[in-house]
């Protein structure tokens, strides 16, 4: 619901260079496709999979596959949503620390969970 604490914490996660537009993709990709007037709330995120792929720098890539499950609240009804998502991550130390240095989204695939539907 904070959104500069939002965006805080992830810039301790994400290198300097990518932390807005992560920040302002993830935040256009939840509410793609929703009503006026909806929320989307972030309920959980769960690595599918994570496989190494060839380096052409000392930084490691990795192809990585992940599930973000959302309630999704419209005017007359709430709906849980899974999108899944597959991309390449690199990594790269910044200030000490292991960073996300750049993500390459490869695919994303939103569905709607069967049976979660209610009334508001």
């Amino acid at each position: 619901e904070d959104e500069g604490q939002t965006y805080d914490k992830l810039a301790e996660q994400v290198s300097g260079s990518l932390v807005t537009d992560l920040y302002l993709d993830s935040r256009r990709r939840l509410v793609a496709g929703t009503r006026e007037g909806a929320s989307v709330v972030v309920k959980q995120v769960k690595v599918q999979a994570v496989r190494p792929l060839p380096a052409e720098t000392d930084s490691p890539v990795y192809r990585c596959e992940w599930t973000v499950t959302a309630k999704v609240t419209h005017w007359q009804h709430i709906h849980e949503r899974r999108n899944l998502y597959e991309g390449d991550l690199r990594l790269a130390v910044e200030d000490g620390s292991w960073k996300l240095a750049a993500l390459n989204l490869r695919s994303e695939e939103r569905k709607v969970v069967p049976g979660s539907f209610s009334s508001r």
